[in-house]
């Protein structure tokens, strides 16, 4: 994302746009050991780290990604009319209180 009150929105989207070639997406893939985002980054993948590519499902089909949950900040508003769920704040404490 880049801010609109930006300082230097060009320099801001020059980085943005470097960030998102193949080279570079490979190399924080597999440092990361992670899926990149741009799915021509494999052929540098498996160089860097021979097989990551399938490893990390970079090749993966639709289906596969179709398939992942993402995370969702927990918000007190439950997307039924309803303003019972657990608000971040209280989740937090009790995720806290959980693990401790």
């Amino acid at each position: 994302m880049l801010s609109a009150k930006a300082k230097h929105p060009t320099c801001a989207l020059m980085g943005m746009a470097w960030a998102a070639t193949p080279e570079v997406q490979a190399e924080q893939a597999v440092w990361f050991g992670e899926t990149p985002v741009n799915r021509l980054a494999c052929v540098q993948m498996n160089k860097l780290s021979k097989g990551s590519c399938a490893r990390y499902h970079a090749n993966a089909p639709e289906s596969y990604y179709r398939q992942i949950k993402f995370w969702k900040t927990p918000i007190a508003a439950c997307g039924n009319g309803k303003n019972n769920c657990m608000d971040y704040t209280k989740w937090q404490q009790a995720w806290t209180q959980i693990k401790g």
